[in-house]
């Protein structure tokens, strides 16, 4: 991929600032689909995991979470045009697509982590007894 004249003439703030909208699509479309995956997990694995439960409470309280989230994730955005800042790499186009991306996947990895966690649950098996507790 050559690298656009903004990638390299652009200063640090402004390169990241024009990457933020990309940053929080990518975030927002992957929410629904952790929501989706997780309700496939639910719904197949329900008896091997018996103390999930996802109520009208719990979708409310996990987008209000989800929400705080994206805030505390568009304060850690600020990283990237730090790190620049901070480490002085020979090549800006490279640094700041992997840092991008760097950072991008490990949000999304924070997204998917219920998903994640479940789909390792369901394969352990249930709790002693079958039972929350």
């Amino acid at each position: 991929m050559n690298p656009t004249v903004t990638e390299l003439n652009g200063s640090a703030p402004s390169w990241w600032a024009a990457h933020r909208l990309r940053y929080n699509i990518i975030l927002l479309v992957a929410a629904p689909v952790s929501l989706a995956a997780l309700l496939v997990v639910w719904w197949s694995f329900e008896s091997r995991l018996p103390c999930l439960e996802i109520t009208g409470f719990s979708l409310i309280f996990g987008g209000v979470l989800f929400l705080v989230g994206l805030g505390l994730a568009n304060l850690c955005y600020f990283l990237g045009p730090i790190s620049e800042r901070v480490l002085r790499p020979k090549s800006l186009a490279v640094f700041r697509r992997r840092i991008f991306a760097l950072g991008t996947g490990f949000s999304l990895i924070l997204i998917f982590l219920p998903v994640i966690g479940n789909l390792i649950a369901a394969a352990l098996g249930p709790t002693v007894g079958g039972h929350c507790g």
